[in-house]
């Protein structure tokens, strides 16, 4: 059975409006999850309200008791490794199990720029994304983490307390087939992939990504039941269209399909998924 979950924008959204959603999804069996981004100023403009991440999760976390909670996806260019991972722990330790870690190399210039956060270019930020991803895998899993690379430096170092998921999972996601897909076969627990555009981003073009996936899930030694597939799709037209969508995707080999709700968020979006799921069965 595929899974089905939500995702919050909390850039340009009021938290009462957030908290409201969640509220409301708690009591939709048929969402397993709930999501939130990451930014520190709106997508659409700089000025727009944007809470940060984790500290809502830990809000999120103690209003809900059913729903799982993930983040989709942290930047590793705006926090150490070390901190993403006491974050997670602490999340999932808040909420009794429930965290997903999702992590990226960061991708909006503007706002690294505006608060004097060092932009890579994109070959030594996905260097320096995989390292990230290695070491915080590591800080969630193992007693001590020692690592040398050209960004972070470890040496025997402890995290605790861990997780209480024993393998609590990473997300990755991006399109990239050069560098993201790889690391994503190499370090997570999930793939994730955006639709964009909806011209462009099809269930086609989904079932490449994954067949690439499956490639390099292979060259890394892995099993490929060992990575979960998402695909993320913003319902800005009709529920029913939106769930018809999910359903080419799954066709095409999603296993997991998650509803990114943009401002101005509507909990009734979320009841009229919730129906037209249920008619599926």
């Amino acid at each position: 059975m595929p899974r089905f979950s939500f995702k919050t924008g909390i850039d340009g959204s009021e938290w009462a409006d957030i908290e409201e959603c969640w509220r409301v999804a708690e009591d939709l069996e048929v969402f397993d999850a709930g999501w939130v981004n990451d930014h520190f100023q709106g997508l659409a403009g700089q000025t727009e309200p944007t809470f940060e991440p984790f500290s809502a999760l830990s809000a999120l976390a103690a209003k809900t008791t059913r729903l799982r909670l993930g983040l989709l996806v942290g930047a590793i260019s705006f926090r150490t490794p070390i901190l993403i991972a006491k974050q997670a722990a602490t999340i999932d330790r808040v909420s009794g199990g429930r965290f997903e870690l999702g992590i990226g190399a960061g991708w909006m210039e503007r706002e690294h720029t505006d608060y004097g956060i060092d932009f890579l270019p994109v070959g030594k930020r996905m260097d320096r994304f995989e390292e990230a991803a290695i070491v915080i895998r590591s800080l969630l899993r193992s007693d001590r983490t020692s690592f040398s690379g050209e960004y972070f430096e470890y040496t025997e170092a402890p995290a605790e307390p861990k997780p209480i998921q024993e393998n609590l999972p990473i997300v990755i996601g991006g399109p990239g087939e050069k560098r993201t897909i790889p690391i994503a076969a190499r370090h997570a627990d999930h793939y994730n992939f955006v639709v964009a555009k909806f011209k462009e981003d099809t269930p086609a073009l989904f079932e490449h990504k994954i067949r690439v996936l499956d490639e390099a899930i292979a060259e890394a030694g892995r099993k490929l039941g060992e990575v979960e597939r998402s695909v993320q799709i913003v319902p800005n037209r009709t529920a029913e269209m939106a769930v018809d969508l999910g359903y080419d995707f799954i066709a095409a080999g999603a296993d997991h399909i998650i509803y990114f709700l943009r401002p101005p968020l509507e909990p009734k979006m979320l009841e009229s998924l919730a129906e037209e799921l249920a008619k599926r069965g």
